[in-house]
């Protein structure tokens, strides 16, 4: 009885972490706001999608393989611009 018990509460488990999570949301718009050192996109939660940083001299940015501030901010717009490419924006 107790091992069939237990091995209905390993299955149960078991089974459990197989099933898919549910799904999140980050509801449009998404809006980017300037760091610092970079950009942050965030949905209309306010909720941080996604960080991009970059270096403000080029120079420093070639030495470090990173991005430029320029092109942290065209990669944070594009990456706001989603959910209106995908057809779930508003």
């Amino acid at each position: 009885m107790l091992k069939a018990q237990i091995q209905l509460l390993w299955e149960a488990h078991f089974f459990s972490a197989l099933r898919p999570l549910p799904m999140r949301r980050f509801p449009a718009p998404w809006t980017v706001e300037a760091l610092d050192a970079g950009f942050k996109v965030i949905d209309a939660n306010k909720q941080a999608i996604a960080y991009v940083y970059g270096h403000a001299d080029k120079r420093d940015a070639d030495t470090a393989k990173g991005l430029t501030l320029d092109e942290a901010r065209r990669i944070a717009s594009n990456i706001a611009k989603l959910p209106k490419l995908l057809g779930r924006g508003s």
